[in-house]
């Protein structure tokens, strides 16, 4: 059996110790206590009767003022065990009679310890109560003794006595003084203290251990069940089952213990129950979501694309005409050499060369903003490929170039030479950036200037950077910029720089947004080198977010 000394029945044991050591020592204490006044009480007595004794057997001698026949009575009974000393003296204090021959004779002090009883005042007190007539005090040896004071009477028979006549209003003629040793009495207390000290000692001990024994039993065991239980309920074992015992309290808490875990087990059944249903149905919205997302990032790329469309007719309206004007020209000079004679000097072929290379090359520039728009518009499934951010950010911009030239904005375009290819999305990135760019040059309707600059991110991969020197935002657009559906532009949709966010954290990127209101607006995106490996199979909307 072993108690724990943190645990609780260790804790009650010590309590329940230190409660009978206290009783025991005080009970032991009361009983000492007792025992001495009680062994004090008899020696008293005793004394009280020896000096009885004394007086009763010499009286007869001393009516008769015979000495030599009291002194051999007073040696005699001084002379036995316990006995310390028997002095008679007279009212004087001087000591006729005494067991210590070397006192006979002297005078005792009326101050004394034996003395003041009586002598408290001018005149002796005629009664003295019991109480007053002992004392005790430390012998020359050092063992304590009791000494009883007796007075002697004046009788009527000794105040008419011819041998010495004392007179008749002398109530006190001398005083017997019986001095006892209580050697003895200590001795008994000693050995009475020590065996009552020795069975304290042994029944506190016993109750500790039948008190353990019962603790162990009845609390230590009960508990240490109710603490396994409870841990192996902590670890998940729903399951477990405390055993009962006595019936008692700790058996009730054992049965409620039993109850709440079965309650526990049905109540996780039917949570997996429900987080089954509710994963089910999180992982069809999720599915809905993502399509309904993917519908939103491809209105928005339409939305863009009208944008764009408006752009591109003003931009392929500037390489037409110039084709059309060489077309014409041609034809003319076509029409002109057919109605000439034969034999005329020919035009110089270099000049219809020169003709040729314009059309040719403005009907390039036609196909290259198509082919821009085009690649743009086109519905593309999601890809990650290694890209030139430079030539991403460069496409973007020369898609809104005719834009920025008709508002007269001018362009700072920064690209740094150092930057690494990243694996990305180029479609999509394009669309961000395409998205940010228009914001920028619509926030700009009267001249400005449009910053767009690349740098290598300090956290790796690239950032870029779109600033304009427009309208800003105030603090409240700021923090809401990138919600869905929230917009400051009359008849929009919401959606542009909501879908930009979901781009780029899809990327597992960034963006940042500083603006002010009269200052301008910055956006930068920060793109890691590569996105995050994206969930694949038929893993639960639960387990993703784990």
């Amino acid at each position: 059996m072993r108690i724990p000394a943190r645990g609780l029945a260790f804790r009650l044991s010590l309590y329940f110790a230190a409660a009978v050591a206290v009783f025991l020592g005080l009970f032991g204490y009361w009983a000492v206590r007792e025992s001495r006044s009680h062994l004090e009480q008899t020696v008293v007595d005793s004394s009280d009767r020896v000096s009885d004794v004394i007086r009763r057997s010499t009286r007869s001698f001393m009516l008769r003022n015979e000495r030599q026949p009291t002194f051999e009575i007073i040696q005699a009974i001084g002379e036995q065990p316990g006995m310390d000393r028997i002095r008679i003296y007279d009212k004087e204090g001087r000591i006729r009679y005494s067991t210590a021959r070397e006192e006979i004779d002297h005078r005792v002090d009326m101050r004394a310890e034996a003395c003041i009883s009586c002598h408290r005042g001018e005149i002796p007190s005629p009664v003295i109560h019991r109480e007053q007539r002992y004392r005790v005090f430390r012998g020359p040896d050092g063992h304590r003794t009791l000494g009883m004071i007796t007075p002697i009477d004046n009788e009527p028979a000794c105040a008419s006595a011819p041998c010495h006549v004392h007179p008749p209003e002398q109530s006190v003629l001398g005083v017997l003084d019986v001095q006892m040793s209580l050697a003895k009495v200590d001795e008994d207390l000693s050995a009475l203290t020590r065996q009552l000290g020795l069975s304290v000692i042994a029944a506190l001990l016993g109750l500790i251990v039948i008190c353990a024994m019962i603790l162990y039993r009845s609390v230590h065991r009960p508990v240490r069940r109710l603490i396994l239980g409870t841990q192996r309920v902590g670890a998940g074992d729903l399951q477990a089952r405390i055993p009962g015992g006595a019936r008692d309290e700790l058996r009730d808490l054992a049965d409620s213990f039993n109850h709440m875990t079965d309650e526990l087990a049905d109540a996780r059944e039917q949570a997996d129950a429900w987080a089954r249903t509710l994963e089910e149905r999180v992982d069809e919205k999720t599915r809905a979501l993502q399509k309904v997302q993917e519908e939103i990032v491809q209105m928005e790329r339409m939305a863009s694309m009208g944008k764009l469309a408006a752009i591109v007719a003003h931009e392929i309206n500037n390489p037409l005409a110039g084709i059309r004007t060489y077309a014409r020209l041609m034809l003319k000079r076509l029409q002109r050499r057919a109605e000439e004679p034969a034999g005329t000097k020919a035009e110089d072929p270099a000049d219809t060369a020169q003709m040729l290379s314009q059309i040719e090359s403005e009907s390039a520039r036609c196909g290259e903003i198509v082919k821009n728009l085009l690649q743009f518009s086109r519905p593309s499934r999601p890809r990650e490929e290694a890209c030139d951010v430079n030539e991403l950010v460069s496409g973007s911009v020369r898609l809104v170039q005719h834009q920025i030239e008709l508002q007269g904005i001018a362009r700072e375009l920064d690209l740094s030479e150092r930057l690494d290819p990243i694996v990305c999305d180029p479609q999509q990135i394009r669309q961000a950036l395409i998205a940010v760019l228009i914001n920028a040059c619509e926030a700009m309707p009267h001249e400005g200037t449009l910053r767009v600059a690349t740098a290598p991110d300090p956290g790796g991969g690239v950032r870029i950077l779109v600033g304009d020197t427009g309208i800003g935002m105030d603090e409240e657009t700021r923090k809401h910029v990138f919600e869905p559906f929230y917009t400051t532009k009359e008849g929009g949709a919401g959606l542009g720089l909501a879908v930009v966010y979901g781009i780029i954290r899809n990327h597992g990127g960034r963006v940042e947004i500083e603006s002010s209101l009269g200052n301008g607006t910055q956006i930068t995106f920060h793109l890691p080198p590569r996105p995050p490996e994206q969930e694949t199979g038929t893993k639960s909307g639960a387990e993703q977010r784990k």
